[in-house]
C-alpha cells in the first residue's frame, strides 16, 4: 500500500482529504493513496464528500471491531467509530454550503 503526505491540503486534494481525516502519520494509515484517489474521483475532486464517504467507511471497519478492556485500560473502538460518523456528517454539512446555485 502505497501512503504518501506532503503536508500541504491548501494546494493538494489528496493531503486535504487526509488533514480532515486524520490520516497524517505515516506511522498508522488509514487509507493507501489509490483509496484515496478513489474518494476524490468518486465525488468529483469535491474533498468534503470525499471525505464524508472515507470517514463513514472508517466508521464501519471501527464498528466491526469490540470494545476491550484489561484491568483499568479500556479501549472503546466503539467510541472511534462514532466519532467517524460524526465527522462524516459535518463534511456533507459542509460540502452542502459550498454548492454555487447555477
Amino acid at each position: 500500500m502505497t501512503w504518501t503526505y506532503s503536508g500541504d491540503p491548501e494546494v493538494n486534494p489528496m493531503d486535504a482529504v487526509r488533514f480532515f481525516l486524520g490520516d497524517t502519520d505515516p506511522d498508522d494509515p488509514q487509507f493507501g493513496d489509490q483509496e484515496i484517489l478513489y474518494l476524490l474521483k468518486k465525488n468529483n475532486g469535491n474533498i468534503y464528500l470525499a471525505t464524508a464517504d472515507g470517514a463513514r467507511s472508517l466508521a464501519g471497519r471501527y464498528s466491526r471491531r469490540a470494545d476491550k478492556s484489561v484491568g483499568d485500560l479500556r479501549l472503546s473502538l466503539g467510541q472511534q467509530a462514532g466519532h467517524y460518523w460524526d465527522l462524516a456528517k459535518r463534511m456533507q454539512i459542509e460540502a452542502g454550503k459550498r454548492v454555487r446555485p447555477y
